[in-house]
């Protein structure tokens, strides 16, 4: 068996199904977080640098509800502008669509978070 190129540490995780993905251009790795159990920090999406396996920045979701799954959708059919990526994440049997203007992830990811609206479904 092989060996792991990289392990991640703080990277809380209470739910079997937690999944990991990638951005539409794989250049990035996306993971969730379940809320710690002292209930001090929430559950967010973690962003790492594919490449570098470094990571790049982390977004709050929720501060008492973990991130169970979550997946970047270039593509899904609703009417957005061409150049805008959709984010989407589940957690507790909540759905949140997230809409990010393309050119807001990079270079300037770390203000891609002032770039998202929020639906709740």
């Amino acid at each position: 068996m092989r060996n792991p190129i990289k392990i991640f540490d703080n990277i809380p995780n209470y739910y079997a199904q937690t999944n990991a993905g990638f951005s539409p251009d794989e250049k990035l790795i996306l993971n969730g977080t379940s809320v710690e159990k002292e209930d001090i920090i929430g559950g967010m999406l973690c962003f790492y640098d594919r490449r570098k396996l470094e990571l790049v920045s982390r977004m709050g979701i929720s501060p008492h509800q973990s991130v169970v799954r979550c997946s970047l959708y270039p593509k899904i059919k609703i009417s957005v502008p061409d150049n805008w990526k959709i984010l989407l994440a589940s957690f507790n049997f909540k759905l949140i669509l997230f809409l990010a203007y393309e050119n807001a992830i990079s270079p300037f990811f770390d203000e891609w978070k002032f770039c998202l609206s929020r639906i709740h479904f």
